[in-house]
């Protein structure tokens, strides 16, 4: 039963993140252009449109896994009730911090796109490596299955505020960039 409910899971993750990377993706040349030509507002602008777009999407995807996940298991098959059970309970704690989907691939994409390639790569790689990883191997030992459960939020809650974090200091850096600009021409 894990197994199975856990491949559901893995689709339904991989449909929200295949809409949110395409978001990413399609903001890329706006992003490219405006950092290139110094409209460092667009930029900011674009950025922002794309994330709220990708957080109200997550949000309604967070919606329907909380209130409706029997539901959604249902579209990919029948079990008995104890798959019901079992599949309710994991898809509400696995996909909890989906409303976070909408923040760290565009925010990878965002640093890709504006040549802050290190931010990108460092971002791309936390979720599933830096974060992920050592809290797959720490959180079972202490809670069983409910440690693997837990570790896919955990890690997209933590990769979120390191997104967060990243743009804002690299919005500020922009910010600065565009004082000095209006100062030389002033």
């Amino acid at each position: 039963i894990p197994l199975a409910v856990s491949g559901v899971a893995t689709k339904l993750n991989s449909i929200m993140v295949a809409f949110v990377v395409g978001l990413a993706h399609g903001c890329q040349p706006i992003l490219g252009f405006n950092i290139g030509a110094k409209n460092f507002e667009r930029v900011k602008a674009t950025y922002k449109m794309a994330v709220k777009i990708g957080m109200c999407f997550s949000v309604a995807a967070f919606l329907l896994f909380q209130f409706f996940p029997r539901e959604v298991i249902s579209v990919f098959g029948a079990g008995d009730p104890l798959y019901f059970d079992f599949a309710e309970r994991y898809l509400r704690i696995y996909m909890f911090m989906v409303f976070t989907f909408g923040l760290q691939p565009i925010t990878v994409n965002y640093f890709t796109s504006i040549g802050a390639v290190k931010q990108g790569i460092i971002l791309s790689a936390s979720r599933q490596g830096f974060i992920l990883l050592p809290i797959l191997l720490t959180l079972p030992l202490k809670f069983g299955l409910n440690g693997v459960l837990f570790a896919g939020p955990i890690a997209d809650g933590l990769a979120a505020i390191l997104s967060l974090t990243m743009v804002t200091i690299n919005f500020r850096g922009l910010t600065r960039i565009q004082q000095e600009e209006s100062k030389k021409t002033a």
